[in-house]
């Protein structure tokens, strides 16, 4: 079958790519004007970059290739919000009386809301995968050969990256360690279960990639694949963890039902901590399942429920002298307790984690500005919140985390509202 679209590299330039739509080659700067679905529009790198994005989407299936504006700004290299990502494609697509081939639908029939899929079937597209990922974050990482080949320095250089919160680079290598798996080119000497692991920990790296960009539906998708794997070779502490990472990640969303099943996972995840080695079971990682638990009931809206569990996971990280934990822990202290409408315990707790915040990853800081900009709004000090929410949007535009980006503008909406 020959392809509707395909992207893919020039085999002159190493970074350049192209779009083919049905033997019409677009690159760069050509005009689109009143072709595909497109007003007066150019063929510039922040269309390139949405229809790829689409492209990615709409061949992996997941969703049925839907993506909200709020996904689609994550690929915007200005860091646009979910509103401007939304605002350009309502300028850039015509309306319903395009003619021929459109390449981007939406639904429903408003360009401004969105979500937005490719036009085209997954078996009619083409996609150079690697140059795709590579056009679309930006910059990819350099590999050699000996990455290609070394599957633990891949795994390496991706967590590291993720620790470094160069969210970016480690989704990058981690598609790239998949593709040198598909490829076979990956330690084939090692044994069945060995390949089995170390796939499952790219897909969990994967995963909690996207759980820091703010992408939950392509999250989701990597860590069940995980699930399924740890699952096959009996890993009972890397099935707890990526249950864990999966209620992260369906917490994402403000949907009733997917806070329900995230509330479901982070029960999972405790349950099959019983199952793993004693070290595991006990301390500062239990606190963690514990705190992920009370955490997911709190945004499902069981709030009393959820303040023992976090204050349990508080004062265990504190029996075991991790301030680290035990700051992460009162940040959520705290925002259960503005949800429930105790602001008394809501402040005690995030000063308690703001005097903490030099033993801060950039992941807890995000988590602490959000917080106490919660707070700082419920009890209607509204310049105070001003900076605090300021600080919570250059962390996350800084570091590309999507969700700090889409939650900083519903804290802004309500601070708009509050004045």
């Amino acid at each position: 079958m020959t392809p509707v679209l395909s992207l893919v590299r020039e085999k002159s330039a190493t970074r350049c790519i192209f779009l083919d739509v049905r033997g019409q080659q677009l690159h760069l700067g050509d005009d689109i004007s009143d072709r595909f679905g497109f007003g007066d529009s150019t063929l510039d790198a922040r269309m390139l970059r949405v229809i790829i994005a689409l492209a990615l989407r709409r061949r992996g299936g997941d969703n049925g290739g839907w993506m909200t504006a709020e996904e689609l700004s994550m690929y915007s290299h200005s860091g646009s919000t979910a509103q401007a990502s939304a605002k350009f494609l309502e300028v850039s697509l015509r309306d319903d009386r395009c003619k021929g081939l459109r390449l981007i639908e939406y639904r429903p029939k408003t360009r401004s809301r969105g979500p937005y899929r490719l036009a085209v079937s997954p078996t009619a597209l083409q996609l150079d995968t690697e140059a795709c990922w590579s056009f679309l974050l930006g910059a990819s990482p350099t590999f050699t050969q000996e990455d290609a080949t070394d599957s633990a320095l891949l795994l390496k250089r991706g967590r590291s990256a993720l620790a470094q919160q160069d969210i970016l680079t480690a989704i990058s290598v981690g598609h790239f360690a998949l593709r040198m798996a598909v490829e076979g080119k990956v330690n084939e000497e090692c044994s069945k279960r060995g390949k089995r692991s170390w796939l499952a920990q790219v897909y969990s790296l994967l995963a909690h990639a996207d759980l820091e960009a703010g992408l939950p539906h392509d999250g989701i998708v990597a860590a069940q694949r995980a699930h399924s794997l740890f699952t096959s070779i009996n890993d009972a502490y890397g099935t707890a963890q990526i249950l864990q990472t999966e209620a992260h990640l369906r917490g994402q969303f403000h949907d009733p039902d997917q806070l329900r099943l995230s509330e479901g996972a982070a029960h999972k995840a405790l349950q099959k901590l019983q199952n793993t080695r004693t070290s595991a079971r006990t301390g500062v990682s239990r606190a963690a399942f514990t705190g992920t638990l009370g955490h997911r009931m709190s945004k499902n809206g069981n709030t009393r429920r959820a303040s023992k569990k976090l204050l349990s996971a508080y004062r265990l990280c504190l029996e075991h002298g991790s301030t680290l934990w035990a700051a992460t822990w009162a940040i959520r202290v705290s925002q259960n307790a503005v949800q429930s409408g105790d602001l008394a315990t809501a402040e005690e707790y995030i000063y308690l984690a703001n005097g903490q915040a030099d033993t801060l990853n950039i992941s807890g800081l995000a988590a602490l500005t959000r917080a106490m900009s919660e707070f700082l709004l419920a009890a209607r000090r509204f310049d105070e919140a001003e900076r605090w929410i300021s600080r919570a949007r250059a962390l996350g535009t800084e570091h590309s985390m999507g969700y700090q980006k889409s939650e900083v503008e519903r804290l802004w909406l309500r601070l708009r509202k509050g004045k």
